[in-house]
């Protein structure tokens, strides 16, 4: 078999260098590459990452999945996914998007983008036989990474009755999930602590059920000074409603949104937020991924990363 020794031979450069041309490519001139590569075909040499991964049983792909409902082009998901690249390519991965689970081997790990519960189960019995690793709280297992929904959504509120709002209405998304039921325990949790008596409406998460909730909010409670929505595409609504009443937002009436994903900026004023930290949650899959396919070792606690408020005009 040939070595790296002989490539070097051949080419009539230094070891170092061809070694360079395999692990350090982009600081090596392109004729010099060229040079190298085509002796190492002639000589059949294999660079040893590739022959360790061969003999492993390596591919050096994660599958990302993307669960049905969710589009690729959410701003979240496209966010998350390139943080997830950048991280992984460091490391010499790649990734695949997947819309189902893979259950052979073309692959040396799964980030799943979300979970449905029906998901949680066959994705559990999936991560006892490579590592995988889920973007939301499971209490099926601990690989996981997830927004701390809970406390975005107490912090927006907190800071709606710091503001001397008290009669306050809340829209949340209508769905047992896990990321819509913490925002609206954050919200009650919050409201109970400061004594607030808060009208709730729960919808589908788009735009227009955030228009007709809101609608019907100050129709039936036409004191309400702030709307909190479990969402900007919500708030997006609500503030349509407001002015279709002749409120001014934020001089009548103060509208709140929750992700901070760039639709609260659509608006004018653009929209008070709670901003997902998406970046640092895409890295930090990656990070543990790569940490699980090292160690071998699945995580021994999820991980709840914070989100932090972004204060625009609307309230």
């Amino acid at each position: 078999m040939s070595t790296l020794a002989d490539v070097a031979k051949k080419t009539g450069l230094s070891a170092m260098t061809v070694s360079r041309c395999f692990n350090d490519a982009e600081k090596v001139k392109k004729d010099t590459r060229e040079l190298v590569m085509q002796a190492a075909k002639e000589l059949n040499y294999m660079p040893n990452s590739i022959a360790r991964s061969l003999v492993r049983r390596e591919t050096k792909i994660i599958f990302v999945y993307i669960p049905a409902g969710l589009e690729i082009s959410h701003p979240f998901v496209m966010q998350a996914i390139a943080a997830i690249g950048e991280v992984l390519g460091q490391s010499g991965y790649s990734f695949l998007l997947s819309r189902k689970f893979y259950k052979n081997e073309n692959c040396d790990g799964i980030i799943a983008m979300g979970l449905t519960i029906e998901d949680e189960k066959a994705f559990k019995d999936l991560s006892m036989k490579k590592p995988a690793i889920v973007f939301g709280n499971s209490a099926y297992f601990n690989n996981w990474v997830d927004v701390d929904n809970y406390d975005g959504s107490y912090q927006m509120a907190e800071y709606v009755f710091n503001k001397g709002y008290k009669d306050v209405a809340y829209i949340g998304i209508k769905n047992p999930e896990h990321f819509s039921v913490q925002r609206l325990k954050g919200f009650s949790d919050c409201a109970a602590k400061y004594g607030i008596d808060a009208k709730i409406k729960l919808c589908s998460n788009d735009e227009q059920h955030g228009y007709s909730s809101a609608k019907k909010i100050l129709e039936e409670r036409p004191g309400v000074k702030a709307i909190v929505c479990a969402s900007d595409l919500l708030a997006m609504g609500a503030m349509r409603a407001a002015k279709s009443k002749g409120l001014s937002v934020p001089d009548d009436i103060a509208v709140t949104g929750f992700d901070g994903l760039g639709y609260e900026n659509i608006m004018h004023p653009a929209v008070t937020t709670v901003a997902q930290p998406v970046v640092e949650v895409g890295k930090i899959l990656a990070g543990k991924m790569i940490e699980a396919l090292k160690t071998k070792k699945p995580m021994e606690k999820g991980i709840f990363v914070k989100p932090t408020l972004k204060i625009n005009g609307s309230a």
